[in-house]
């Protein structure tokens, strides 16, 4: 199954549908954000509700070194081809150790 429990060609088990019907159910209740809705949305959380119960605060972003380079390669191959080229067009990011080259 796909957490590796069962051989390849089995079939589903009811354990296995009330599993993933769980995962969708759990999905759907989430903001963009990933947030559970019913506690990110709840004016409970609200920090203009003086009697606001708790708050969100956030820190400093994260940054993703694989997407940063996956958007650097993008713009440069947009703009020495143009906007009409970048459809069908998909990279990699690949981790390479110091002092390693990519095998092209």
């Amino acid at each position: 199954m796909w957490w590796g429990e069962r051989d390849p060609g089995t079939r589903m088990t009811e354990h296995d549908r009330l599993l993933l019907q769980a995962l969708t159910s759990y999905e759907a209740d989430l903001c963009a954000c990933g947030h559970p809705r019913d506690e990110a949305w709840s004016p409970d959380n609200d920090p203009a509700n003086h009697e606001h119960v708790a708050h969100y605060e956030t820190g400093p972003p994260y940054r993703c070194f694989a997407c940063t380079v996956l958007a650097k390669s993008q713009s440069n191959y947009a703009k020495a081809y143009g906007d009409d080229h970048m459809r069908g067009a998909y990279w990699v990011a690949e981790l390479i150790p110091r002092g390693k080259t990519i095998q092209t």
